[in-house]
């Protein structure tokens, strides 16, 4: 039998000694952070090598949900726990995109090009004006370089 050497972890670089089933392939220590980090790039290839997966994956859930129309309704019924969980995330979800939409300022470049300017079509918050600010500088400073009087300076 291979004497098994130890290995240098992937993620916090520590020295282990793989487990003997699964020496060669082990890239993580045994830590509980290694192994979720492993994990998640693991998944991460794997859908990167796999895009299409969730739309296929939705037609299959639908056509299931139709043969169990009652599915949900009764799972529902047997954990209340969930229940409450649920309504308590999707209020907070509700507020959230109450308070996102109030702040949410729309900015139109005008796309003649003699008029090169920015129009804001709703007031923006405190915390938005210095974003406008920015972007109206931005947009300035490409305007000058794009126009052809700073060409021939």
């Amino acid at each position: 039998m291979k004497k098994i050497s130890k290995k240098q972890c992937d993620f916090c670089h520590s020295t282990f000694l793989p487990d003997v089933r699964a020496w060669r392939q082990q890239k993580t220590c045994f830590k509980e952070s290694c192994r979720k980090k492993r994990k998640s790039r693991a998944q991460l290839k794997w859908f990167l090598r796999h895009p299409d997966y969730h739309e296929s994956r939705k037609i299959k859930i639908k056509n299931w949900a139709k043969d169990y129309p009652d599915y949900w309704r009764f799972w529902r019924k047997r954990h209340p726990e969930y229940v409450e969980r649920d309504n308590l995330r999707r209020q907070q979800s509700y507020q959230n995109l109450k308070i996102s939409a109030k702040q949410n300022g729309i900015i139109k470049i005008s796309d003649q090009p003699e008029v090169k300017t920015l129009q804001v079509l709703q007031e923006f918050s405190a915390k938005q004006n210095l974003i406008y600010r920015r972007l109206e500088t931005l947009f300035n400073v490409l305007s000058q370089k794009s126009s052809p009087q700073s060409k021939s300076i």
